[in-house]
């Protein structure tokens, strides 16, 4: 699979921190709701081009983390900087609309189930990762899009091996399809983070394995640094240079994966 460098350039450069400064850096992160604790004093850094996988069992706080990661949630504790961006810390408002525009131009985010528009061709749909631009209101559709911004979807879509099925709609196209379009859609803009919610939970086997091997690829000859979440422990492995794992809430394993086995990963599961 060929990747090429200048088919995600991004429309404009966004980056706020030097080049070898690390994506995420999180220390002591906390997010309650009420008296009830989602996670607590989680603290770990993501370096440029480095793959971690985050495991847990349902309810570990393992989503809830990554949507603090790009703003969506805000942290109730601890210190956050993500790409540069201070999200959370002591004397640090919660970002407003222009930091996580900023944040979300430079991080690409691929929902667990796609959160495609399924009536819409895969083409609209990789278009609409650059809504986020500078005047992107245009990439609603394919339609309206400015022509560079459909240039740019294309070859993302190239990218994922479907430019064939570029003007098929979502809703016709296999799980392992969907998926790859909504990884077209998050990298389109030419992020420096790639976060996935759990991409393989709804593929079968194979499907899951192309999708893994993709990112491997977009780390591997791009540098794109890579944090997603899995329930499986043999991929945990085989597609991460890192592993964080959350018990109860808490980090209880960060080790480079080589230093780990599936024994090692039971515990976070099995106890």
């Amino acid at each position: 699979m060929s990747i090429s460098a200048s088919a995600v350039a991004p429309l404009r450069a966004t980056a706020t921190a030097p080049a070898d400064a690390p994506i995420i850096e999180a220390e002591g992160l906390a997010k309650a709701y009420g008296a009830t604790a989602v996670f607590s004093d989680v603290s770990f850094r993501l370096a440029p081009g480095e793959r971690v996988a985050l495991i847990g069992a349902n309810g570990a706080g393992k989503t809830t983390l990554l949507r603090c990661l790009i703003g969506l949630v805000a942290p109730s504790a601890g210190r956050l900087t993500v790409l540069g961006e201070p999200l959370s810390g002591e004397g640090i408002e919660p970002p407003g609309p222009a930091a996580r525009a900023r944040l979300r131009r430079q991080a690409g985010y691929v929902f667990q189930n796609h959160s495609l528009v399924r009536r819409r061709s895969a083409l609209s749909n990789a278009v609409h990762g650059l809504i986020g631009q500078p005047g992107g209101w245009r990439c609603f559709s394919e339609m309206t899009a400015p022509a560079a911004s459909r240039a740019a979807a294309m070859a993302a879509l190239a990218d994922v091996r479907l430019a064939d099925k570029a003007t098929e709609r979502v809703d016709r196209l296999s799980g392992g399809q969907a998926q790859r379009v909504a990884i077209a859609r998050a990298l389109v803009s030419g992020p420096r983070l790639m976060i996935a919610d759990e991409p393989t939970a709804s593929l079968d086997p194979a499907a899951g394995r192309e999708v893994m091997a993709l990112f491997d690829g977009l780390v591997r000859q791009r540098g794109i640094a890579l944090l997603y979440t899995s329930h499986d422990m043999a991929e945990a492995l085989a597609h991460s240079d890192r592993i964080v794992a959350l018990r109860g809430g808490r980090v209880v394993i960060d080790r480079a994966s080589a230093d780990l086995t599936p024994a090692d990963l039971g515990v976070v599961f099995d106890g």
